[in-house]
């Protein structure tokens, strides 16, 4: 195939603000003068087109998401009525423990049989942080409660963790039809595979289901958990999980999820599904933590983004890396919210929805990968599918342009260090920005974004990386836009200001007389000016218009939410192409007429109100707004008004003038617009 890049589909952009360093959001400050009003879009047509498509792509979400919830409720409310030949409670063909040579049963008491509300209720008594259970069957029927109490862990109960191997001699798959519940973790290994019904529901701290058992068996379990911990010689990790014999099915109507977390310091669980082939039709929630879902005969499993060895990682969670792969779909629901969804596999099917959330202390991240190395692999999003990081700021406190600052610095050096780290092979050498959204797509064959498809991360990354062709069908949509219409306080102009020697330490005559030292003033973020990095010093520093105060340290300290964060467009990338040595495939970006790349910026509203006024009395007898008060003129003091003494009485009144020296301003509200995206297209050289 000849190398060669075909690109016809829309790339919405829109040119409204350069970029500016200091506070990183706010255009205007940096610039002589406050941000013209209703800045918003190039030109009418732009602006109206901008509007339009963000409309569209609203819309598209808000149907993926209400259809993929009617589809599971219906499907619930179907398996509820349908009488099925799984036995309730422990009972030959349903939850039978191992006898004879299988036997095992350590770190719990024996399962308890009862009857609640109706239901078979059985409940295994963990007594020791692992338990290790062999059962002969493990089916739980629709009216039975597989109830794992793990309490004695008390606040730790969420680690601890019981490991249920079914060893079933007539090699049929486990089917989960009823409820299972646990404060802790629960594994599922059977090698003939597992089912979850459209009326099971699990609930748990974190869940394996899986048909490859332990490569190192129970001593892996027992010493480095779901980790093997051993390399190769190529310094690559072994799997973790070995010989998958069967496939793990989420029906429609199955609601599969992790316990939220017991305190903001808690990370959410996980969900991991391993098999040869795994198929998600039902709904999976992981609240703060990660859904996994691989397809092939061994698995690899690595700590990723937050470890002391991989942090590097654009995962927040587990790695996950397969070899033999299989097909993995999803055409249901999966949601986690500030985490991560990874799907892995020889062939990987979007069909459904995959819905994460950034806020910002935590991004989200979708991961939809295959073998690198594999020309035959492919990733495909399918019609209707939606794969959607929303952006949250539940619970969470706004991120400075310090803390934004470092992550961007964070970024540059991970981004720098990447070309020596060991990848898996489903990973590739694509730049991150650790603190927006992303959604990562790898293969060494084929990514198709087929008609009716839709990708959004607002003010994110949707990186993709196909080895042989990627493909965008007519109607298909990649969407990084910022937000439109973000609301914001016209008070959120105002800079508040406590003066120190540091703010005066260009302005020597008022520096050492300190008569304006711990004075609190407001400026005008938008009025304020940047003078540009010299030799004399090595960053970039931001004053008054007149010069007087340095306000560095203040814009360092302003603060935005994650929507705010979010009304800049984010950046697509497609990368084409083989990476493997030597390289064999040169690859094609194709986007067919119709198909969408949206990097628009978005916008604020900055809502009518008041800005705070601060004004300074200069030596020259003259009143001076501190916003352009010069520095080369001796201050007083901070002027509050003339004031009347009345020592007979006590009282001091205090007279302001409206007119010439008002407390406040009113300003009527304006739209400002966001800077636009990126789109990077790569084809690399054979």
């Amino acid at each position: 195939m000849d190398k060669r890049a075909n690109l016809v589909g829309t790339f919405l952009l829109s040119t409204i603000v350069t970029g500016y360093s200091g506070d990183i959001l706010r255009p205007g400050v940096g610039v002589n003068g406050p941000t013209a009003v209703n800045s918003f879009g190039a030109t009418p047509a732009t602006s109206t087109q901008i509007r339009s498509d963000a409309q569209n792509s609203l819309a598209r979400v808000t149907e993926a998401i209400n259809a993929v919830r009617t589809m599971e409720q219906t499907a619930r409310n179907i398996a509820r009525g349908v009488n099925s030949s799984v036995p309730n409670g422990l009972v030959p063909g349903g939850m039978q423990v191992a006898t004879g040579a299988n036997a095992l049963w350590i770190g719990a008491g024996k399962p308890q049989q009862s009857v609640v509300n109706g239901f078979t209720q059985v409940t295994i008594q963990q007594t020791a942080p692992q338990a290790i259970l062999n059962w002969q069957t493990f089916n739980l029927g629709a009216n039975t409660i597989a109830n794992f109490d793990q309490s004695a862990g008390g606040r730790s109960a969420n680690s601890w963790v019981a490991l249920n191997r079914i060893l079933d001699p007539t090699n049929q798959p486990s089917r989960i039809l009823g409820s299972l519940r646990a404060q802790g973790q629960v594994y599922l290994i059977n090698r003939n595979g597992i089912i979850f019904g459209g009326g099971s529901q699990v609930n748990v701290a974190a869940l394996i289901a899986s048909s490859a058992d332990f490569s190192g068996g129970n001593a892996q379990f027992l010493s480095t958990g779901i980790y093997n911990g051993a390399l190769n010689s190529a310094g690559q990790p072994l799997p973790s999980f070995s010989g998958a014999g069967g496939n793990i099915m989420v029906e429609a109507g199955a609601q599969i999820s992790t316990n939220a977390p017991i305190s903001v310091l808690d990370a959410g669980g996980y969900i991991l599904l391993m098999g040869l082939q795994v198929q998600n039709a039902g709904t999976i929630v992981t609240s703060d933590g990660q859904t996994g879902l691989a397809a092939g005969q061994d698995f690899i499993v690595r700590p990723g983004f937050g470890t002391d060895g991989n942090s590097n990682s654009t995962t927040r969670g587990n790695e996950v890396a397969v070899t033999g792969g299989g097909l993995v779909s999803n055409t249901g629901l999966i949601q986690a919210t500030t985490g991560d969804i990874s799907l892995v596999g020889k062939n990987v099917v979007q069909a459904g929805v995959a819905l994460s959330t950034s806020s910002v202390a935590q991004r989200g991240t979708i991961h939809l990968l295959s073998d690198t190395n594999d020309p035959t692999s492919s990733v495909t999003l399918s019609p209707g599918s939606l794969t959607y990081i929303a952006l949250d700021d539940a619970g969470t406190f706004p991120a400075s342009n310090a803390q934004r600052g470092s992550l961007i610095a964070a970024s540059l050096t991970r981004n720098q260090a990447l070309a020596s780290k060991a990848l898996l092979n489903d990973q590739s050498l694509m730049d991150d920005l650790v603190y927006e959204s992303r959604i990562e797509i790898v293969t060494g064959g084929t990514v198709d974004f087929e008609n009716g498809s839709t990708l959004v991360a607002h003010g994110g990354q949707i990186a993709v990386n196909g080895g042989v062709r990627i493909l965008a069908a007519t109607g298909s949509l990649l969407d990084v836009s910022g937000l439109l219409d973000v609301l914001l306080p016209m008070s959120s102009n105002d800079l508040t200001v406590n003066v120190q020697g540091f703010e005066l330490r260009d302005a020597s005559l008022n520096r050492d007389t300190k008569l304006l030292n711990n004075s609190n003033l407001y400026v005008d973020l938008r009025t304020v000016v940047e003078v540009p990095a010299s030799a004399a010093y090595s960053s970039n520093r931001y004053y008054t218009a007149g010069g007087l105060l340095e306000v560095s340290g203040e814009l360092n300290n302003v603060t935005h939410s994650i929507q705010e964060w979010g009304t800049l467009g984010g950046t697509i990338t497609l990368s084409t192409g083989n990476t493997a040595t030597p390289q064999t495939v040169s690859g094609a970006v194709v986007a067919q007429p119709g198909a969408l790349f949206d990097i628009a910026g978005g916008s604020v509203q900055f809502q009518a109100g008041y800005l705070q006024q601060s004004y300074l009395i200069g030596s020259d007898g003259r009143i001076y707004n501190v916003n352009t008060a010069p520095a080369g003129i001796a201050y007083f003091g901070v002027f509050q008004g003339f004031i009347a003494n009345h020592p007979r009485w006590g009282i001091t009144d205090r007279y302001g003038n409206v007119i010439t020296q008002p407390s406040q301003i009113y300003e009527a509200g304006y739209t400002v617009g966001r800077d636009a995206g990126n789109l990077v297209n790569t084809v690399l050289p054979v």
